[in-house]
């Protein structure tokens, strides 16, 4: 009984069509009919009432009758549309759009007790068919008569004993009502009887969580769905809806313990628990964050204790790894202790787990961290070698491989090399996003090495991706290398820049300061300043020199206020007090700055959200 929802919303697509193709069919009958309707659409309803009227002395239909009802409630005719109603009734005995009018109209009069009496009436009278239901709830729905509509669907329900008939629709109304507490019992009540409904009883809980962010609703879901989850602790698909409700709100910590519970009480041996940890790792945040990150470590470990011989050790044991080297790469300061322990650990890993597709991932880790921080290029090269020799594998893992060994030539100054992989990856597959992906990174070969003119040809293809991101980077790199050209059209100072960010690439950071610098140094009035400052500012921030990066973010927003970085250096020194420095005064001074000076800005959205939880509301 379910579908039931389905022909509500198919009630609802014809309605609305009728209701907006009304004006067109009326414009293509008689010349009555459609100067009213011109004349209505002109704002002339005067002389649209008098022409609706002779049409529908001449014919009654259901069309005209809606249109000149309509127009009479919007001039506030009350005794007209009374009126109105009584005649058509009188013509249509059955017809319940007539008499839901009727009603609202004793409404608008201030007649409720009226207008109650009325409606339910027309509730009373309903019988318990299902399009009969829809079709009466959709009425009271198009007046914003949602209470009546609640109630048609409840009557609905009792009269066919059918506790998920036009659940959905239910949780829907339920919710705009402010009443969370039926809403989710809607949705429970579903998966208990039609377990099969699980994926769009979650998309519904996603709608409503985005719907009503305020802590204070969110509570309210929380209450009551945690009543159902312990009510019908046996219910897999409640329990589910539950941990994805906490992942959702970010209480990890919870959705861990859950996780854990589901996954002893299923013995799935430990299946729901590692997709819970890998949700957590590809977070972008999940480096930046020790709660996210502690909890995710947690959970791999949880899997790794059940032993080697339980099914998911080896892949747990991988997914900690991969974890571990996002942190690695992403910090500031390379620590030896990490980078002996991931070595370790690598090798321990490959050692005991047969080669197969699923060591891909670990192999390409291990080579780039013998690449770009032991600068062991031979053992990084064998050890990508030795992924792309593994029996039976995929073309796809074959062709990341390859970027990462070019990724790799790239770092030992093997430009050439790095061209070629780039290139292949990119002929091999070029309607996919691997295939884009080698293309930027060709194009940015080319912009490292001064080959500015190949670069742009390249981006100009790759701002029309199908992947946003690349698209984005792609419209960035153009627009650095468009907008500081040098007077002479050498690109003198744009080598430079290119030059640094290329030793940023290979981790030669004491180089890249020296052309950064030098920019600074004897070409100050550089377009491409703000620029420069930004990337000194980017290393402050890896090296954990947080005074310098707020200096130069200062210079960015104060000396090049009209420069498309100063937006960006306004936020993250911002977002830098805020996070780092746990200053919350001059975080707040600068998030409203961004608000008031750029509000075309594209973190206009997150610094209003931001200045509002410092200011605390």
């Amino acid at each position: 009984m379910y579908l039931c929802t389905m022909i509500f919303r198919k009630i609802l697509l014809g309605i609305l069509a009728i209701f907006l193709c009304s004006d067109v069919l009326l414009a293509q009958q008689g010349s009555v009919e459609q100067l009213a309707v011109e004349y209505r659409n002109n704002g002339e309803p005067e002389k649209a009432l008098k022409l609706f009227e002779e049409a529908y002395d001449k014919a009654p239909s259901q069309q005209i009758y809606t249109l000149y009802m309509q127009t009479l409630i919007e001039q506030k005719s009350y005794k007209e549309a009374e009126k109105l109603s009584t005649r058509h009734r009188r013509r249509f005995p059955n017809d319940k759009e007539n008499q839901v009018d009727l009603g609202y109209i004793y409404q608008l009069q201030g007649e409720a007790d009226k207008a109650d009496k009325t409606f339910r009436k027309i509730i009373d009278e309903t019988s318990a068919n299902p399009q009969s239901i829809g079709e009466l709830a959709m009425l009271f729905y198009q007046k914003r008569l949602n209470t009546y509509a609640i109630v048609t669907l409840e009557n609905g329900q009792k009269m066919t004993n059918d506790p998920t008939l036009y659940a959905m629709d239910l949780a829907t109304m339920y919710e705009r009502s402010g009443r969370m507490a039926e809403a989710v019992k809607q949705c429970v009540t579903l998966l208990i009887q039609e377990r099969g409904y699980y994926n769009e009883v979650e998309r519904h809980f996603q709608s409503l969580i985005g719907n009503n962010p305020d802590d204070k609703t969110l509570t309210a879901i929380r209450q009551a769905l945690l009543v159902e989850v312990q009510t019908y602790p046996d219910n897999t698909a409640i329990q589910k809806l539950w941990i994805g409700f906490l992942m959702q709100t970010k209480d990890y910590s919870t959705a861990f313990t859950f996780t854990k519970s589901f996954e002893r009480r299923n013995n799935d041996g430990g299946q729901q628990v590692l997709q819970f940890a890998k949700v957590l790792s590809a977070q972008d945040s999940i480096v930046e964050n020790p709660y996210i990150f502690g909890i995710a470590e947690e959970a791999f470990k949880y899997i790794i204790a059940k032993g080697e011989q339980a099914p998911l050790y080896f892949q747990a044991r991988s997914e900690l790894l991969s974890l571990y080297y996002k942190r690695v790469t992403k910090s500031s300061v390379t620590n030896e202790d990490d980078l002996a322990y991931l070595e370790q650990e690598y090798d321990y890993l490959l050692r005991r787990a047969p080669l197969t597709d699923k060591s891909v991932s670990p192999l390409r880790e291990w080579a780039w961290i013998e690449a770009a921080y032991r600068k062991d290029f031979q053992k990084a090269d064998s050890l990508v070698h030795a992924a792309l020799n593994i029996p039976r594998i995929q073309p796809l893992m074959q062709a990341e491989c390859k970027l990462t060994l070019a990724d790799i030539y790239l770092l030992s100054d093997d430009v050439w090399e790095a061209m070629l992989l780039y290139s292949q990856v990119e002929k091999d597959f070029k309607h996919d996003e691997i295939g884009f992906t080698a293309k930027m990174r060709n194009a940015q070969l080319s912009y490292y090495i001064g080959e500015f003119d190949w670069s742009l040809a390249q981006l100009d293809v790759l701002r029309s991706s199908t992947s946003k991101l690349i698209a984005n980077d792609a419209m960035s790199l153009s627009l650095l290398i468009r907008e500081n050209n040098d007077a002479d059209s050498s690109y003198t100072t744009l080598k430079l820049f290119a030059t640094a960010d290329f030793r940023i690439y290979q981790q030669r950071i004491d180089e890249a300061e020296l052309y950064l610098d030098s920019i600074l140094l004897n070409n100050p009035a550089h377009t491409i300043v703000d620029e420069v400052l930004m990337r000194k500012a980017d290393i402050s921030l890896r090296q954990k020199r947080f005074t310098q990066a707020l200096d130069f973010y200062k210079r960015i927003y104060e000396q090049h206020a009209d420069q498309l970085l100063a937006d960006d250096a306004l936020f993250l020194a911002a977002r830098l007090y805020e996070e780092q420095l746990q200053q919350p005064f001059p975080a707040m001074t600068l998030y409203e700055q961004l608000i008031m000076d750029y509000p075309s800005s594209l973190y206009i959205e997150e610094a209003r959200r931001r200045f509002r939880n410092l200011r605390g509301h």
